[in-house]
């Protein structure tokens, strides 16, 4: 489902924003994590498979692995 919103006045952000560049483990990690969400467990399990052959230690990974392995049954 979608919904289209029309805004009577711009909504204005105060404040500084930067930009960081993601390492190609946390990029794995995070579309890993996102199709995990999206209940596309087989190829969650690819990416987040790769990021931790990248980087054994990131967080994100572990921690989606883990959800991903409950959601298996394994």
């Amino acid at each position: 489902p979608a919904a289209s919103i029309v805004l009577d006045a711009k909504i204005k952000i105060e404040g500084e924003f930067r930009g960081e560049r993601l390492s190609e483990a946390e990029i794995n990690a995070y579309l890993g994590d996102l199709l995990l969400h999206g209940e596309r467990l087989a190829e969650a399990s690819v990416l987040l498979e790769k990021a931790l052959a990248l980087n054994p230690d990131l967080a994100s990974a572990l921690t989606s692995t883990g959800l991903l392995r409950v959601r298996q049954e394994k």
